[in-house]
C-alpha cells in the first residue's frame, strides 16, 4: 500500500551522511524562505542535514504542493 502525501510529512529521512531529518526541517525551510529569504532558507535546512537536491526542489517554488503553500502563507 503507497503512502499518501500527508502520510509521508511526518517521516524522519536520513541523507548521505547518515543525518537525520525530518519534514518539519523542509517546511520551516520554506516559512524562512516566504517571511526572510532564501540564503536563510538555504543554511537552516543545509545546517539541519537536508540534501542540497531537495532544498533545491522545494525552494525553488515550481512544484509546492498548494496544501504547503497555504501552511506557509503563501497560498493564491
Amino acid at each position: 500500500m503507497m503512502k499518501s502525501q500527508v502520510d509521508r510529512r511526518g517521516d524522519v529521512f536520513q541523507n548521505s551522511l547518515g543525518e537525520k531529518f525530518d519534514a518539519g526541517v523542509v517546511m520551516e525551510g520554506m516559512r524562512l524562505q516566504a517571511k526572510v529569504n532564501t540564503v536563510t532558507a538555504i543554511e537552516y535546512m543545509k545546517n539541519r542535514g537536508v540534501p542540497a537536491a531537495i532544498i533545491q526542489r522545494v525552494l525553488s517554488g515550481a512544484a509546492m504542493r498548494e496544501e504547503d503553500k497555504e501552511g506557509i502563507g503563501a497560498g493564491a
